[in-house]
């Protein structure tokens, strides 16, 4: 009976995710996260969508007919993303209710849908 000892990796399938990989004896692999940096850069992301959404809604306001309630809940999200502690509940329910408000302009549809996927 001969023992096989696989160190590679293999992998099927058209989609493979590797995070740290060590390989050998002894081996090991580590990773840090400085999750301030990634906090900060979140955030960043998250303001600059609301811009664009902002910017969106005053340019397709002949195409909403709430346009200045999609205002508000973009406001509303821009002020509940400042508190120390957001409330992902009324984040997510202020995310709906925008979306429903701007539906009807595609362009603004889509860079709301880009905050829904960056929030999960």
């Amino acid at each position: 009976m001969t023992t096989s000892h696989n160190y590679g990796i293999q992998t099927d399938g058209s989609y493979v995710q590797i995070g740290n990989v060590a390989i050998g004896t002894g081996a090991t692999a580590s990773s840090t996260t400085d999750s301030s940096a990634a906090d900060t850069a979140g955030t960043v992301r998250i303001q600059e969508l609301l811009d664009r959404i902002q910017q969106a809604i005053l340019t397709h306001a002949a195409e909403l007919a709430e346009a200045n309630n999609a205002l508000r809940d973009t406001l509303d999200l821009r002020n509940e993303f400042a508190t120390p502690e957001p409330d992902r509940t009324r984040i997510m329910d202020t995310m709906r209710h925008l979306a429903r408000l701007v539906s009807p302009a595609a362009a603004v549809a889509g860079i709301v849908a880009n905050l829904h996927d960056i929030l999960g």
